[in-house]
């Protein structure tokens, strides 16, 4: 017999059934309860500890759940994010130092997604040539757009680039805006050449451009 038949209430054992049923299985109970009267009270506290603890699981495992639920969908992963991706572009650039001068604008970004950084290269062609490869922390403003600033160098190649004649450090602040309907990227940002310089003094330049997204 089980536990929680010992725990009913005699009231609601002897409600009217039909003489066979009383024959067949209520009157075997009575008797079975008539003899474990002494331990009626013992089983009874033990099959109601076990239904508590049995509700306050079941009810700590929904709230678990419930938990998990609401956290995994208050997350926004920074993959979803359009303005995230990798991409090359063209484009045009402005020098403002020693020489003013228009140089044709390679540029290129590669997104490392587990983090919030990418590695990116502007080549300058025209005049004056250079190439400036920079590191950037990017911080996204919306789903498709970005901002970021980069470290990196400068490295012309003869005089009169848009970054100056001489090695530096530079700094590149930027703005990145990803196209929603296909994979076409607007770039735009500005690289200040630390030093670029022929005389020690800072190099800038400002170019802009539309890339391809993969």
């Amino acid at each position: 017999m089980r536990i929680s038949s010992l725990c009913l209430p005699v009231k609601n054992i002897l409600t009217p059934v039909p003489v066979v049923s009383y024959y067949l299985h209520i009157q075997p109970v009575l008797g079975e309860l008539s003899s474990l009267s002494p331990y009626r009270s013992i089983y009874c506290e033990e099959f109601e500890m076990i239904t508590d603890f049995r509700s306050r699981l079941a009810g700590l495992a929904g709230l678990t759940l419930g938990g998990l639920a609401i956290a995994v969908s208050l997350q926004t992963p920074a993959q979803a994010q359009a303005a995230y991706g990798s991409y090359v572009g063209i484009g045009a650039g402005v020098g403002f130092g020693d020489d003013s001068n228009l140089a044709l604008v390679l540029s290129s970004r590669y997104n490392i997604l587990e983090l919030p950084i990418s590695i990116r290269g502007t080549a300058f062609i025209g005049d004056g040539s250079a190439f400036v490869p920079t590191v950037s922390y990017d911080y996204p403003l919306s789903f498709n757009t970005e901002v970021y600033l980069g470290a990196g160098i400068s490295l012309p190649a003869g005089d009169g680039s848009p970054v100056g004649d001489d090695i530096a450090f530079v700094l590149q602040p930027g703005v990145d805006y990803t196209m929603t309907d296909n994979n076409l990227v607007i770039f735009g940002n500005a690289i200040f050449a630390i030093g670029g310089e022929s005389g020690g003094g800072t190099a800038t330049s400002v170019q802009g451009g539309v890339g391809y997204q993969f």
